[in-house]
This record gives C-alpha cells, structure tokens and sequence, in this order.
C-alpha cells in the first residue's frame, strides 16, 4: 500500500497521474478496488493522485472511501448528495484533477486495473487509450442478455455518430490530462452515454485514438431506463455534433 512518507515527497509537484474513481452504492466492492489500483499504480510510479467521486451513495460506500482516505496521502474524496450520474462524477473528478495524464475507471470490481501501466505508456505514441471489449486479446465474462444489448448500441453509435471506434463503452479510459480537462469541460452527457460524447470530441479534434485489450467481468443485468437513456443521450449527441456541427474546425 501507498504510504504517507512516499507520497508526501511528491506532494508539492504536479502528479504524473490522476485516477479517478467513479462510485455509487460500492460499499461491498470499493475497498478492494481501491486497494488493486494502488498496488498496480505502485509497481510502476510514485507520482499519483486518486479522485474517488461518490454519486450520491445511499449505502455506506461514502464512509468506507473516508476510511480509506484518512490512510493514503494521495487519496481525494469528492461527494455529493445526490446522485448525478456516471459520466458527471468523471467529470467532476476529471475537471478537479491536475495529473499529466488521467485515468478513469469504474470501481466495481468489473475491470481489472492491471493494464494501468501499458494503457498510460501508450501515451507516449497516442493522446487517448480506451479499453475495447471487441479486441481479440480481451478476456471478456458477460452476461449473453447485456452482450446482446451492448452489441445493438455499439451498432447504433456507429451509424448516428459515425465513430470508427469498435467499443466506446468499457469504463477503462486513460489520456492526456491537458486534453481530457478541456474536453470535459464543454461536455453535457451526464449519464452512462458519457464516452461517446467524449470520443465524438475527441475525434472532432484530431486526437490519437488506441483501443487496448481489456479484462472484464460483468455479471450484472443492466436497468431498462438506463438503456433508454443512453440511447436518447446518442441522438442528442448526434445532433449537437453531426447536425449543428459544434467542434467543426
């Protein structure tokens, strides 16, 4: 574990990284998430800053993150009442981070958070590195119900959009942190629909897009509101950015 004294000696410069972690209702799971990523993040770097963003949790998800903020220096907890949505909670981290590069990644145990260290030393060659379920080298559990529904949206995405990329949707995204603040600046998806908005953008402005292999297990069904939602989100993303043109250079 990241301790203190190792840390503090980085304190006053800007982190080579910044992770930020997502959270709503993970009181079973958000200890041992948070637990992976630093030892990952260890092997590797003693330059980081971790941005858990708790959406409005009505368990005990916000008591545990303090708990475990109160023993890591690097450790930033940023709460809120209500629940807002995925993609405002990687905002709000994203627009309160100040790491070279940013990683942002769910904290549900979904993902395995130990490909940090290859997804940020692609930044060397790229300026966005996402996570595709699509790739051959992905180790992917799921769900054939949410593998299906994934699938259609993908689809979907695609022909409204006209995004080349094949996954925009696995929580597991790492890119330059000048690029990512400005860019989530001026985004308005609050929802799930949030990572295409952000690779629409990113396209629009000519940013190095790689997408990596992944490990994912997803056991949970996904809610029939939340799908609606992200496809409503599409359309409007559709039009903001392929009718009324916004990023066009």
């Amino acid at each position: 574990m990241v301790s203190k004294k190792k840390y503090l000696k980085n304190k006053k410069k800007v982190p080579e990284i910044s992770i930020i972690i997502p959270c709503y209702n993970l009181e079973n799971v958000v200890k041992t998430t948070v637990k992976n990523i630093l030892e990952n993040l260890e092997k590797f770097s003693d330059s980081f800053e971790i941005l858990i963003v708790n959406d409005g949790s009505t368990d005990n998800t916000l008591e545990i993150i303090q708990d475990i903020k109160n023993n890591h220096e690097c450790i930033h907890v940023i709460t809120y009442s209500q629940n807002k949505g995925k993609g405002y909670a990687v905002k709000t981290g994203i627009l309160q981070s100040i790491g070279s590069s940013i990683v942002f990644i769910d904290g549900d145990l979904d993902i395995t958070s130990d490909a940090i260290q290859n997804y940020v030393e692609e930044l060397n060659n790229f300026d966005l590195v996402i996570g595709s379920k699509l790739l051959q080298n992905s180790e992917i559990e799921i769900r054939q119900s949410r593998k299906i529904l994934s699938d259609i949206f993908s689809s979907l995405v695609k022909f409204l959009t006209g995004l080349k990329i094949q996954d925009t949707q696995v929580g597991f995204k790492v890119g330059n942190g000048e690029d990512l603040r400005k860019i989530f600046k001026v985004m308005n998806i609050d929802g799930f629909a949030f990572d295409v908005e952000l690779l629409v953008i990113a396209t629009k402005l000519n940013l190095r897009i790689k997408e990596m292999p992944v490990k994912l297990k997803i056991m949970k069904s996904f809610r029939f509101n939340s799908a609606v939602q992200m496809f409503y989100d599409v359309l409007k993303i559709t039009y903001n950015y392929k009718i009324l043109h916004k990023f066009d250079h």
